[in-house]
Parts: C-alpha cells; structure tokens; sequence
C-alpha cells in the first residue's frame, strides 16, 4: 500500500478574514478579533484578541439576518446550517475532542493532542476521515493492517489528511505546542455533543 503526502497550502492561500470577503461581522469583540483587513494564515491565538471570543455565522431562510455570536458557545450545532471560522473553534477548547456539528450523515469534531500523546491506533469500518492540521506539527501513519504501519508522514499546519474507511491510522504530535486539529467523520462516529476531556475518555 502506497501512500504520498499532497501539499494543500496554495488551496485557501486566497482566504482572508476580512469583511469584505466574508461578511461584516457586527459583534463588536469578535469584529477586533477576526484579524479584518488581513489574511489568516499563520494566526495564533494571541492574534484574536485578549477576549477571543468565536464567530459563528447562522444562514437563515430569508438571508437577511445578521452573523450570530456564540462568544464561545461550543454546543454541538449539529442539523443547523451554519458557518464556523475552524480556526477559533479549534483554539477555543483544550479538550482532546469536542463535537461541533452532529447530522445523520456527517460530522465535524475539533481536536488537542498535548505534547508528546497522539490518538492511537484508530480504524473506522464505513466511515471515511478527513483530518486538517490548525497549529502545530505532528505526523501521520497509515496501515491496512493493525501492527503493519508505512513509514510516518510530517504534518504541519496546513496539511490535510484523507483516511478510507477501513485504514489504520494513529496522529502523534511531534512539537513542542498542542497539536490542533478538526475532524470530519462521514457518516458520524461519536455521539451528538460528545465532549472528551483527555483521549482515555
């Protein structure tokens, strides 16, 4: 089994967080944090703002209303169209993983692998994974068997990570910061507001 790493960094290299490209955002403490007037990539934590407070935009029928708010509010939004900035959902929580969005067919969950852990050996019969790195830098191994592994791959903030169902896989975070990710399982694996403390959970 062959796997090769692709570079997607070019993909959203035209992506800013900038009202004019996406929207006014109205609540005054996620405007200053929204990084308005210049691109996202490369931005940390401390570039949000002391509040850093999230911006969760909800599209209604008549799409006339304005950007919602959550200022934090990570409930699980799952069959509510919604768009979340992926970035501070992911900085948000320290939790190893936080269900954001439950459907009956999808689901986005955020992710913190502290220094040093990783998820372990993982296998999804019928699910299909895709995994992106926010921060940090780890790596990534497949196996179409449970103890037989290719070499690791480097992850590092802008890399993507596309598991077919029935793929072993294990994350390791090979930094020296938290390792943030966001997950897409399709169709679901965990349960609609799953919130897991550490990953024993």
């Amino acid at each position: 089994m062959k796997f090769k790493k692709i570079n997607l960094n070019n993909l959203f290299r035209g992506y800013s967080a900038s009202g004019a490209s996406r929207g006014s955002v109205n609540c005054a403490s996620c405007r200053g944090n929204a990084g308005e007037g210049r691109g996202d990539r490369g931005a940390s934590r401390a570039d949000y703002g002391a509040n850093f407070n999230t911006g969760r935009r909800n599209i209604h029928q008549n799409g006339t209303s304005a950007p919602k708010c959550t200022g934090g509010d990570m409930r699980d939004r799952g069959n509510e169209p919604i768009v979340f900035d992926i970035r501070r959902e992911a900085f948000m929580t320290p939790d190893y993983r936080t269900a954001l969005w439950t459907g009956g067919n999808l689901q986005l969950t955020v992710m913190t692998i502290p220094v040093g852990e990783e998820t372990g050996v993982e296998m999804h019969e019928g699910v299909d994974q895709l995994i992106g790195v926010v921060s940090g830098a780890g790596e990534v191994s497949f196996g179409n068997r449970e103890n037989y592994f290719a070499p690791a791959i480097p992850l590092d903030a802008h890399s993507v990570v596309l598991v077919p169902s029935g793929t072993y896989h294990n994350i390791k975070n090979a930094g020296r910061t938290p390792l943030k990710l966001y997950s897409v399982y399709a169709p679901r694996v965990h349960k609609f507001g799953t919130v897991d403390k550490t990953n024993e959970e």
